[in-house]
């Protein structure tokens, strides 16, 4: 399959996840208004994700990748199979043994997460019984992010894709169903929400690697590769959880705010959320396996032809979206959240928060895919370095942000630090010629600054046909919105069609077979 509708498919099977998650978030934002009880959920939630996101979808997976491809490259199927096999045995076990002491050390963490909850002994008391009963989901969903990178190693992409869904359904059964019906700490309901949703998620994924008769049932706990590949781990975490030390910083600064501020942080991540996943994690996931294998093969033209593809995709396709965030930010904050709980107040706050994350949106997903290209080459250091240095950046940029903008100081330093963090990566791939840069990309720069100019003015003028955005149901408010939306999108692509871009041209560059 060509990578252009490899790309396609994978992003609409992640528009359908995406979905369902924003269904999550309208079912929480609906039945919890923003304040203590979320912020204790929020808080609890993000530390074991701060886990999976290393380990499970972070470094792990981006290290292990690469090492599985060129392994099946140089070995047959059955060493293939113990390999995997043994990568399994110490992935759980490892998990399994963080995840006790996760347990065991809950107060401490909260401490340091969020120390602003000691002020509040029942909050503080809350947020630790709900870390304790969420930090078995790291191991659930370390399984089954590595089941996934397996299969997306064998280019089984869209069953990795789907998975998450199983997540936001039992968490929207349990917000609406169960959670209404607990009068004392109905929060409760949402965390073991999580754990069956995680559950679901790995039985899932097993199932598709027995139908692709993919055998992790050899028992051997020595392997070479095993070494190297936890040699290489040591770096990659460490430059991933600079990004995740970054979140927990933010984490902590927003725990010392009003009440409610780190849910109004949470509802703006989530919808920035939403690109990034569709278009930074599509791209990624495609993109990591086949610059790998053309990494080790030294097929250079190819790297750079399918990495340029994914640059380009980024620019023509998240800068609309990024604009689009920014004006219509408080429209579509009242369409998915402002029912029964989520005040006027909550809508505003919310929106400075994801005007800051929005500005930033380009940038957040050029890292990503900057960042791929150094590991494909299995550089890390590179990463580490600029890593440290935007984190750096990040804090110095917030003690200046947050005492005019609040909560909505962190997300912009955040956006800023992104941009230069991006260039550094780019400045640095030039130099090391892992990417080429084609001439054509300068005839698309004027078209698409003028086709934004175009989709703004006809945003502008849509929005103004409407009075009241808080009439009508989800349903309504979804429909007026999404129409919005698509009309703009379609000037933004009709005016790129007149200087004679075509959707076509614009996945051009990945006609690339990939075999």
């Amino acid at each position: 399959m060509r990578i252009n509708k490899l790309f396609l498919l994978s992003s609409f099977i992640t528009l359908l996840s995406r979905i369902f998650g924003f269904i999550r978030d309208v079912a929480i934002a609906s039945v919890f208004s923003p304040g203590l009880n979320t912020d204790a959920f929020f808080v609890s939630f993000r530390i074991p994700n701060l886990l999976r996101r290393i380990f499970a979808e972070g470094a792990f997976s981006q290290i292990f990748v690469p090492i599985l491809i060129e392994y099946k490259k140089k070995h047959n199927k059955k060493e293939t199979y113990i390999f995997i096999s043994c990568v399994f045995r110490w992935l759980a076990l490892l998990i399994t043994l963080i995840a006790i002491l996760g347990i065991i050390i809950a107060p401490i963490l909260v401490i340091l997460i969020a120390p602003g909850f000691t002020k509040n002994f029942e909050q503080f008391q809350l947020t630790v019984a709900l870390i304790r009963i969420l930090f078995p989901y790291v191991v659930l969903i370390s399984i089954s992010s590595l089941f996934a990178s397996i299969l997306n190693s064998f280019n089984q992409f869209f069953v990795t894709l789907i998975s998450p869904i199983f997540l936001n359904i039992s968490m929207i059964l349990f917000a609406l169903f169960v959670a209404p019906k607990l009068h004392v700490n109905n929060i409760i309901a949402l965390a073991w929400s999580v754990l069956i949703g995680g559950a679901m998620q790995i039985c899932f994924n097993f199932v598709f690697l027995k139908k692709n008769k993919i055998n992790i049932n050899y028992f051997r706990l020595k392997q070479p590769k095993i070494l190297k590949m936890f040699i290489l781990l040591g770096p990659a975490i460490f430059g991933i959880s600079i990004n995740q030390i970054l979140i927990s910083i933010n984490t902590a600064i927003s725990s010392f705010f009003s009440p409610g501020s780190i849910s109004w942080m949470y509802y703006a991540d989530r919808i920035v959320e939403l690109p990034i996943g569709i278009l930074g994690v599509s791209i990624t996931n495609i993109l990591l396996p086949y610059l790998s294998r053309f990494s080790s093969r030294n097929e250079n033209k190819k790297y750079s032809n399918v990495l340029f593809w994914g640059i380009r995709i980024c620019f023509l396709c998240v800068l609309p979206i990024s604009i689009m965030l920014i004006t219509l930010s408080r429209p579509i904050i009242i369409t998915l959240f402002q029912y029964k709980s989520f005040s006027d107040f909550d809508v505003t706050m919310t929106q400075k928060a994801l005007i800051g994350y929005a500005i930033g949106l380009t940038g957040f997903i050029l890292v990503k895919i900057l960042t791929l290209a150094f590991y494909a080459h299995k550089n890390f250091k590179t990463p580490i370095y600029y890593a440290i240095s935007m984190l750096l950046m990040t804090q110095c940029m917030n003690i200046l942000l947050i005492t005019y903008f609040q909560h909505a100081g962190l997300s912009i330093s955040i956006s800023i630090t992104a941009y230069f963090h991006a260039g550094l990566l780019y400045w640095k791939l030039r130099k090391k010629k892992y990417l080429i840069l084609h001439t054509k990309w300068r005839k698309f720069i004027l078209p698409i600054l003028f086709s934004l100019f175009t989709m703004l003015m006809m945003m502008f003028y849509l929005s103004s046909l409407i009075n009241n955005w808080n009439y009508g149901n989800l349903f309504y408010r979804l429909v007026r919105m999404c129409s919005i939306i698509l009309i703009s999108s379609i000037t933004y692509f009709s005016t790129l069609l007149i200087f004679g871009i075509k959707i076509s041209d614009i996945l051009n560059i990945g006609r690339i077979k990939l075999n």
